[in-house]
């Protein structure tokens, strides 16, 4: 081959991947694609209501994350009169590229809200504008949500007090204000598993409370998978010099190796007496972004499911120290 053909070769090859990449950024720019919010037109019950409850306030953590923490208590629980009316503000002070906030989700902001908008925020991660949510809202997690719990969240969260709306302007920055709308995906509503299969419904319970993102290392923003559950994510959490770190869940020896069912039930059920979490901390002592005041009213039977999921992840030996005092 000549060298002007070959020249034309090259052209033509630049000139068919310039059009690849203008299709790929028209796409980033163009709709998320995520389909349509789900057909849901709730019908309260007391049942319904009752199971939103305790997976709100217990499992998934939607008043945690959108209400302002008492740092000055351990595992910083909710302010009192303050669910839902919007949670910690994420900029760059923080270490975020942009601004957002955890927003009110009582019904003064989501009045307007259809059922189905506000499940289409939480599973597929699109607020009723079609702007895609940045994945701080683990709607990735909330993914594998079956419709019935769903549909109890949001029948619950409609039964939140209102609570006056601030509003925050949201910025992303460039590439992160593209790149988030390739983030969201439809829902495939998977049917609820067996809560009898403590396996198959522990892995469940640990997918929608999303624990393996708090327990698995990070790396320029992702979850390193070939570490998953292992611990040592690093967090800043108000009050505490320095860094805190998850601890490792997998069945290791420098994990949960050691740990029976009855000991791990009890490490959570120990923080379920108010009295427990009632003293305020000394200043500059350790605190966890873990909020152990949610996860102490998880029943024993969840608990349970979780352990038995946890003793079939692979062991990974990491040592995580939790804190280092200063």
């Amino acid at each position: 081959m000549g060298f002007m053909s070959s020249l034309k070769v090259l052209r033509l090859r630049f000139r068919y991947l310039v059009y690849i990449l203008l299709a790929n950024v028209s796409n980033l720019l163009g709709c998320v694609n995520a389909g349509a919010p789900p057909q849901i037109d709730i019908r309260d019950s007391p049942e319904l209501v009752g199971r939103g409850d305790y997976l709100v306030n217990h499992v998934v953590g939607c008043v945690v994350c959108h209400s302002q923490r008492d740092w000055k208590y351990f595992s910083g629980p909710v302010k009192v009169d303050d669910s839902g009316g919007g949670g910690k503000i994420y900029d760059e002070s923080n270490g975020f590229p942009g601004q957002l906030r955890a927003v009110n989700i009582t019904p003064t902001a989501l009045a307007d809200w259809s059922d189905g908008e506000i499940a289409h925020a939480i599973v597929a991660g699109v607020d009723k504008n079609g702007e895609a949510l940045f994945p701080v809202m683990p709607y990735p997690y909330f993914r594998s949500l079956c419709r019935d719990d769903v549909q109890a969240i949001v029948s619950y969260i409609r039964t939140l007090a209102p609570l006056p709306e601030t509003k925050h302007a949201r910025r992303l920055n460039f590439p992160l204000n593209i790149i988030v709308k390739t983030i969201p995906q439809k829902w495939e509503s998977p049917e609820c598993p067996d809560p009898y299969n403590e396996l198959a419904y522990g892995q469940y319970l640990a997918e929608i409370a999303f624990c393996g993102s708090c327990h698995t290392p990070h790396s320029g923003g992702k979850a390193d998978p070939s570490l998953f559950f292992s611990g040592g994510r690093e967090f800043v959490v108000p009050g505490v010099v320095g860094k805190v770190r998850s601890s490792n869940l997998t069945p290791h020896e420098t994990g949960l190796g050691q740990w029976s069912r009855a000991r791990f039930i009890a490490r959570f059920k120990a923080f379920e007496d108010p009295a427990v979490l009632s003293q305020a901390l000394p200043a500059g002592s350790f605190n966890t972004e873990m909020p152990w005041h949610m996860y102490a009213g998880l029943s024993e039977a969840d608990l349970g499911a979780l352990y038995v999921f946890l003793t079939t992840l692979q062991p990974i030996d990491n040592r995580v120290e939790t804190w280092n005092k200063p």
